[in-house]
């Protein structure tokens, strides 16, 4: 009787066993436009997501003819209409290839501060050096430092005011102490709603041999959640130029991002609600919208010739245990606050969201039984800042 073995035989695979095109096979590319709707062939960076909703639709009526058959008359094509959303887990450099299409703004350059001669002063609230150190800090922008001995000069800031040279900058929070004389670096990079037009090519792939891509992708909305129990979440609602077969993949697909998915308890930092640093907050929700966002159409084409990119407004709700009268008397006194919050990952890489100002609107109270605590949910929306000019901000900072 021979035994058995392996041994220079080569194990069996099954094939043929699939019905359709499996979802655990679905890689998502994006790519910027140079031109609205032409697909780059260079790399498509790698997303993750958690549903991938884009598809077209073919808009199809029938005249309103008077017919004795008693039928109606045959449709005709109006419009070809791709369109669609995305559903993601939040984790660092994830998204940060699509926020910046909802924002019409881009990402502000890596700063690379790093100097021996900056020094921290917890009195005037600034850190300063030599002219031009701090030329590219943005007002408004949350700012990384590093490097100080004495750990409450190190930290994260934001920058409320900047010398005419760059020399210095001042912040809030100040730092808890002096310091200064040692090797200090100051990184952050920032994105805000502006008028920077980003187009994106968007590749949806099973197989070298299936897939489609969708070219002159706009955003007409999304959301940011964050609720206790749950992770991060984020949605982004896309209007395409048009959706097409691509047997093989354009360009190169590259690898999504690996980092760990926010989470709610271990990496969520402290959320400022104006004076409020305190609050116990069960959810917040962010939705953004591109008011009048859509494709344009025009006779004799039945694809999009060009887009409205909409206007820029954000909106949300915030869910407190509702233990005293602080948040209730900002809402009564419609008071233009301040709301920033923080999410950093195990490895340290961050993420700061800043609303410069928000006036919370209408309040609901839960109090529908026994042994419950009363939660205070507040509608708030959010207006451009007068001297920031921008209503929305995040700021991204990176582990090293």
């Amino acid at each position: 009787m021979r035994a058995f073995s392996f041994e220079g035989e080569k194990p069996m695979a099954t094939t043929g066993y699939f019905a359709a095109q499996d979802t655990n096979n679905l890689t998502i590319g994006l790519a910027r436009e140079t031109t609205w709707g032409t697909p780059p062939t260079g790399t498509y960076e790698g997303m993750r997501v958690q549903s991938f909703g884009l598809g077209e639709n073919t808009n199809r009526t029938r005249p309103n003819e008077i017919r004795p058959d008693m039928q109606a008359s045959a449709a005709v094509t109006q419009d070809v209409q791709s369109s669609g959303g995305l559903q993601f887990a939040i984790s660092y450099g994830n998204q940060d290839l699509v926020w910046p299409t909802l924002f019409t703004g881009d990402w502000t350059n890596d700063l690379a501060i790093s100097d021996t001669d900056i020094a921290a002063d917890a009195t005037a609230k600034t850190f300063s050096g030599a002219a031009g150190t701090f030329s590219a800090v943005a007002l408004g922008q949350w700012v990384k430092v590093s490097g100080f001995s004495a750990a409450g000069a190190n930290g994260y800031f934001r920058v409320t005011a900047k010398a005419s040279d760059g020399a210095s900058i001042t912040v809030d929070p100040a730092p808890a102490t002096d310091a200064g004389g040692e090797a200090v670096t100051v990184s952050g990079s920032l994105l805000v709603n502006s008028t920077v037009v980003n187009t994106l090519s968007i590749q949806e792939r099973y197989s070298t041999t299936h897939g489609f891509i969708y070219s002159g992708c706009i955003a007409s909305g999304g959301q940011i959640n964050a609720a206790r129990g749950q992770f991060f979440s984020g949605t982004i609602d896309l209007i395409a130029k048009s959706e097409e077969k691509a047997a093989s993949a354009v360009g190169t697909m590259g690898a999504a991002p690996t980092n760990r998915v926010f989470n709610t308890v271990g990496n969520m930092r402290a959320i400022a609600l104006g004076s409020l640093t305190g609050a116990k907050v069960d959810s917040l929700t962010t939705t953004i919208a591109r008011e009048g966002a859509a494709a344009n159409f025009a006779l004799g084409d039945p694809g999009a010739i060009g887009v409205t990119l909409g206007t820029f407004t954000v909106s949300g709700q915030i869910k407190l245990y509702f233990s005293d009268y602080s948040a209730y008397d900002l809402y009564k006194s419609e008071a233009a606050i301040r709301t920033s919050y923080q999410v950093t990952d195990k490895a340290g890489n961050s993420y700061i969201v800043e609303l410069p100002e928000i006036v919370l609107g209408k309040v609901t109270r839960e109090r529908g039984g026994p042994n419950q605590p009363v939660m205070a949910t507040f509608e708030w929306m959010a207006d451009p800042h007068p001297t920031l000019g921008w209503t929305m901000g995040i700021n991204r900072f990176p582990a090293a």
